[in-house]
């Protein structure tokens, strides 16, 4: 569990979930009640990929998972997840670079978050592992579903993105 005095979160281990139970200080009481959670976990889709037959490989598949905290000083905590994407209904051990597969790529997230700040700061690493000429990814995700009608706001190469009851616009 991070908290960072507007927010609080948490990072799912076993099964690996980016981020769990997401809490918004909303009205800066100091506390973080039911009504202020803004990503719950049992709606959290987390990061997945889809390859050129339609397998779906999820992060929260690899049992092995490491996360690590990296940072945990008085104004910035950095968490490093990672591991691999594995095949839906499969335990994740085999291993090639063809199909069939039950890994296909490697993951990294890089998740940092600051003292006193309602930021999340994500940086993310998919490394191939499979024969680009004979594998295609027709879909590479990150899901988060936030809970209620907040506004959330996502940024990307200097642009926002802003979800809103249920709609996206730019």
């Amino acid at each position: 569990t991070v908290d960072t005095g507007p927010i609080r979160f948490e990072i799912g281990r076993k099964p690996f979930s980016l981020l769990n139970n997401v809490f918004l200080d909303q009205n800066k009481n100091g506390q973080f009640e039911a009504n202020e959670k803004v990503v719950d976990a049992a709606a959290n889709g987390g990061a997945y990929l889809v390859d050129q037959e339609g397998n779906i490989y999820e992060v929260a598949g690899d049992r092995d998972a490491e996360v690590i905290v990296e940072e945990n000083g008085p104004v910035r905590t950095t968490i490093l997840c990672k591991g691999w994407y594995v095949k839906k209904g499969t335990s994740g051990k085999r291993t090639s670079c063809e199909l069939p597969t039950d890994r296909l790529c490697q993951f990294s997230f890089r998740l940092s978050a600051f003292s006193g700040q309602a930021l999340l700061k994500l940086s993310t690493t998919t490394v191939l592992t499979y024969d680009s000429t004979k594998v295609r990814l027709k879909d590479l995700s990150l899901t988060l579903r936030p809970s209620g009608t907040q506004r959330v706001t996502l940024g990307s190469s200097g642009r926002s993105f802003h979800w809103d009851e249920a709609r996206l616009k730019k």
